[in-house]
């Protein structure tokens, strides 16, 4: 009979614990479905600001390019320019040697962009890739840090800056 005492207050104290830990995992099941629906949220308005994103990219690179060209003889005299190969390719580079040609490429199976460089220095080429730089909600982000498209496209242009300097 002592062993049935015994038994029975364990189950009696177990059944307090029991509802607590459904409510625990009730309130984790909330967390998580709460964090899924924020992160669909922030997908839809990344998907939603995308376009933006990359065409304000495009319009500050451009705009860097062109005001650079015009105040920089030397850019001048080597005709660096931008141009928009299709919706997805922005090529800014020199036509007169030495060369320096920077595509912009958005890439939709990494949900971003990226650019390939290529430099001329004496008779060699150098080629180079940044980092894939993911489309955020606010611009892009290379997983370290976050741009909005003025800022990514001073760091693109700063390629640009170098090959000059």
């Amino acid at each position: 009979m002592a062993g049935q005492t015994t038994s029975r207050r364990v189950t009696l104290t177990n059944m307090g614990s029991g509802k607590e830990a459904a409510d625990r995992l009730k309130q984790q099941a909330a967390e998580r479905q709460q964090k899924l629906n924020e992160s669909f949220k922030r997908g839809m308005q990344i998907d939603q600001n995308r376009q933006g994103n990359w065409d304000a990219l495009l319009a500050a690179l451009r705009t860097n390019v062109e005001e650079f060209t015009e105040s920089f003889p030397p850019a001048k005299s080597q005709q660096l320019g931008a141009s928009l190969l299709n919706p997805n390719n922005l090529t800014v580079s020199t036509q007169v040697q030495p060369i320096i040609k920077i595509e912009v490429l958005r890439d939709y199976r990494e949900s971003g962009v990226q650019a390939d460089i290529t430099r001329q220095k004496g008779w060699d080429f150098t080629q180079s890739r940044t980092p894939v730089y993911a489309f955020t909600v606010d611009g892009f982000s290379d997983g370290q840090r976050s741009f909005t498209p003025k800022e990514l496209a001073a760091e693109l242009f700063a390629f640009i800056e170098e090959f000059f300097g």
